[in-house]
């Protein structure tokens, strides 16, 4: 599998954010598309992405956020001696990403 299809799998099925959200369209627009750029993106860049160069409107909190505790799971995982390799992010859920999502975030 390419880092484009391990990309698509991460926002179809992890983040519930298909083609046809504003997120995932937005991503494309910035030139995010493998998951490599997915995750080479800091935090101030995630801020500054816009949907749509026309609008010029950046993300909404939430999906910005999305966007950064995503991050914050694959270091959690690398901190725990569970590092996760592209072919990993395959059997990763929505729950699993989601019971991290409320368990274990402080601020």
């Amino acid at each position: 599998m390419s880092g484009e299809d391990i990309f698509n799998h991460i926002l179809d099925h992890i983040l519930n954010r298909d083609d046809s959200s504003r997120l995932k369209r937005a991503l494309l627009n910035a030139g995010i598309n493998d998951v490599a750029s997915l995750f080479s993106l800091s935090t101030t860049q995630i801020d500054e992405i816009k949907y749509d160069e026309k609008v010029k409107s950046h993300l909404i909190v939430g999906e910005a956020n999305l966007l950064k505790i995503l991050s914050c799971y694959r270091r959690n995982r690398a901190i725990l001696g569970q590092p996760l390799t592209m072919m990993d992010w395959l059997h990763v859920t929505k729950q699993d990403f989601d019971i991290f999502r409320v368990e274990n975030l402080d601020d």
